[in-house]
């Protein structure tokens, strides 16, 4: 990456930070959001596996993996 760009990018990335209590607040109106989207898939595993991935990508985890969002749920990582 040029470095006239690295300061700037830092910058964006640092005011992208969102803390853990924000995104405790958003859950609840995360399913409403999801809605239209869950209802185009056919399968309801999908519609379960749909929620909890997206509310692994919202958490506090370090690593955002789909092994790491199973077991926040305690899952598999078979099924994400």
């Amino acid at each position: 990456m040029d470095h006239r760009f690295e300061a700037r990018r830092r910058e964006m990335l640092d005011s992208a930070v969102c803390p853990p209590d924000l995104a405790a607040e958003v859950l609840p109106q995360l399913d409403a959001f999801l809605q239209p989207f869950v209802q185009s898939l056919t399968e309801p595993e999908q519609h379960t596996h749909t929620r909890e991935s997206v509310q692994g990508l919202v958490s506090s985890l370090d690593s955002k993996t789909g092994e790491g969002i199973a077991y926040l749920h305690d899952r598999g990582r078979q099924g994400l």
